[in-house]
């Protein structure tokens, strides 16, 4: 979630916005708990990541494996021909 502060009555974000947030799309804005420090976020958010990990399917990992190994012989093989190789 991006930071922002409040700025004479507007929200000025604080780092760069995520490329599909488009104009006028209504957002939910909180108030931040300003006695976290930046370690805990990272641990909250750790712990986010482990949960959506968990949730996750295992078939996705061995076919985005086959995927990955299957653009690296087709990548090997136009490099092959692109240099007149067997």
């Amino acid at each position: 979630m991006p930071k922002a502060i409040l700025e004479h009555g507007l929200i000025r974000p604080l780092e760069p916005l995520p490329p599909d947030w488009r104009d006028g799309q209504e957002l939910r804005v909180e108030k931040a708990d300003s006695t976290e420090s930046p370690a805990e976020d990272i641990d909250r958010d750790f712990a986010e990541l482990a949960t959506l990990c968990a949730q996750g399917n295992p078939d996705d990992d061995a076919i985005l494996t086959q995927a990955l190994h299957d653009a690296r012989q087709i990548s090997k093989e136009q490099v092959r021909r692109s240099m007149g190789l067997p």
